[in-house]
């Protein structure tokens, strides 16, 4: 499945009925779809793909590059390729309500009961290009997180 392939448009209606896509209920952290009017976050096909909605440029842009690099063709930067099983497969992009989607494998939906987690791996959660008042703002949201190294954002267990 290609970029151009996976191009058509959706409308909001589209998104919760006629084409079957919801919010995904297993997000756990992150942005959500549709909160407060927003179109970022996660949808789920229902067939085992999600769509999760770009940011707005640059994150949106480089996490595209990102995708399109690990999973090209032609691609032969060793640390790409050898960063290749630790994420989704990603089949292209679509449209969903204007806002440009990563199309990927759901992780997830094979399990009937799944745990999820969602993890910020690194020291620092900000943009580079982020204003001072979100650098503050992200700092001050988990201290911890400059001496581990780590911060986990949301957690679902299923206890049986």
């Amino acid at each position: 499945m290609t970029d151009t392939q996976q191009d058509h448009t959706a409308t909001q209606e589209g998104v919760c009925g006629q084409h079957g896509m919801k919010v995904l209920d297993l997000q756990v952290g992150g942005h959500r779809y549709g909160k407060n009017g927003k179109k970022t976050g996660m949808l789920d096909r229902g067939d085992g793909v999600v769509l999760k909605a770009l940011q707005a440029p640059p994150r949106g842009t480089r996490e595209l590059g990102l995708y399109r690099s690990v999973f090209s063709p032609s691609c032969t930067d060793t640390d790409l390729l050898a960063l290749r099983r630790f994420l989704p497969v990603y089949y292209g992009t679509d449209t969903v309500d204007g806002a440009t989607c990563l199309v990927m494998k759901n992780l997830a939906h094979d399990f009937l009961c799944p745990n999820i987690l969602d993890l910020k791996m690194g020291q620092v959660t900000y943009d580079p290009e982020a204003t001072p008042e979100k650098k503050e703002h992200e700092i001050v949201k988990y201290p911890p997180l400059k001496h581990l190294g780590f911060q986990i954002t949301g957690m679902m267990v299923i206890d049986l």
